[in-house]
């Protein structure tokens, strides 16, 4: 199970058609991203994609170029665990 340093939060919250989101702030740089999940309409996989929170949708501001160097490795493990915990749960199946 991955632990948030104290400084990142996160919320929780539905999306229309059945997708969620998972916002992430931080109390210094405030919202760093999120992680969407949306069920492919094959209803056996999910998507899962990971944004960052751009300053003025500007990649190259140097607050948005903090909070991916802060939220990126975060997103990619917590993707990674995710995917840990379905094949897993696939493979007790049988």
């Amino acid at each position: 199970m991955i632990r948030l340093p104290p400084e990142i939060t996160f919320e929780k919250r539905p999306l229309s058609g059945g997708r969620w989101c998972y916002d992430f702030r931080h109390s210094t740089l405030g919202t760093l991203g999120r992680i969407l999940l949306r069920e492919m309409p094959d209803g056996r996989r999910t998507h899962v994609s990971c944004e960052i929170a751009e300053v003025d949708d500007d990649p190259a501001n140097p607050i948005t170029m903090q909070r991916r160097a802060v939220f990126e490795p975060l997103g990619v493990e917590i993707t990674r665990q995710m995917e840990h915990i379905v094949l897993r749960r696939l493979s007790d199946r049988g």
